[in-house]
């Protein structure tokens, strides 16, 4: 867009160098910029990975009783910045549910069982 300095007429998209109405040479065109600038997007950076003292904590949590389950929990529903760590937490998981469900079978088995792997004596 252009203004003629000289009558104030805004000039049309066509016009080469002179305003139509008064001839006057017109200003080189103004380029409009946008007010916001182009937002940059950075691209995220990868955490470290974990370290063997890392790991080693992370299992000395998970071995305390009530403590580790809840801590576990949490690192299991992705509250962590280590994503190796959230893996491994659900991992854990997996295998202490497992672990629980066969604990839990075999001692069903065993109750069940009981009276008749162990003799009566009431002959005595």
């Amino acid at each position: 867009m252009r203004f003629c300095r000289e009558c104030g007429l805004l000039a049309p998209l066509g016009s080469d160098q002179v305003c139509p109405r008064c001839g006057a040479p017109l200003p080189p065109p103004v380029r409009l910029r946008s007010r916001r600038p182009e937002p940059r997007y950075l691209e995220p950076e990868d955490p470290p990975p974990m370290t063997t003292g890392q790991y080693f904590l992370t299992l000395v949590v998970c071995g305390i009783p009530v403590v580790g389950l809840i801590v576990l929990c949490v690192w299991a529903a992705g509250h962590t910045i280590l994503p190796e760590r959230c893996r491994l937490a659900r991992a854990y998981l997996i295998r202490r549910l497992l672990t629980d469900i066969v604990l839990l079978l075999l001692l069903w088995l065993l109750r069940t069982a009981w009276p008749l792997l162990v003799p009566t004596w009431y002959y005595w």
